[in-house]
């Protein structure tokens, strides 16, 4: 899926710039994408994986960087994250693994849930097709798509704003 020097300035240019701005990545796995995001001042991240060991390895890499929180969870159902807790979910290819076996709407569902109205899911994905996960008008609007190619890699990132509407 490509490097911070891929796909960081598409996501620095998705992201809300607001002081105190709650992010969760899900399926975040040993990314290094809260720590870039960190580093250009976003400082209230909580970064999840279904594996408590890959938690384990992310927390002791991190350990010295404030504002970053690890937990071990599946984004499939995040019931210690109450309805509109953030501002903003970072997907890098946590949908495309699930839409393999059907459960990519899940994860939508449940992000459309966690994300304050007004807020954004960036999905990175490898699949252009992945933005169609947004058709539910109810919830998503402004569905943005970019396609980005750089020596790092290359994917898509798309953009959906969450309406003020439930879920």
């Amino acid at each position: 899926y490509g490097a911070w020097d891929c796909f960081g300035e598409s996501l620095m240019a998705a992201l809300p710039h607001q002081h105190g701005l709650r992010l969760l990545h899900v399926g975040n796995g040993t990314s290094v994408l809260p720590e870039g995001l960190h580093a250009a001042g976003y400082s209230n991240q909580w970064a999840t994986d279904i594996s408590p060991s890959v938690i384990a390895t992310m927390r002791e890499r991190t350990a010295n960087i404030t504002g970053l929180h690890w937990a071990a969870e599946d984004a499939l159902s995040m019931p210690h994250h109450a309805d509109g807790s953030f501002d903003a979910v970072v997907d890098k290819g946590t949908f495309d693994a699930l839409a393999c076996s059907g459960q990519g709407h899940r994860l939508i569902a449940e992000a459309a849930r966690v994300i304050a109205p007004g807020g954004v899911y960036i999905m990175i994905s490898s699949l252009e097709s992945a933005r169609r996960a947004f058709s539910a008008r109810d919830v998503w609007l402004n569905v943005e798509t970019t396609h980005v190619v750089e020596p790092g890699g290359e994917g898509f990132v798309h953009i959906a704003t969450r309406t003020g509407a439930t879920s």
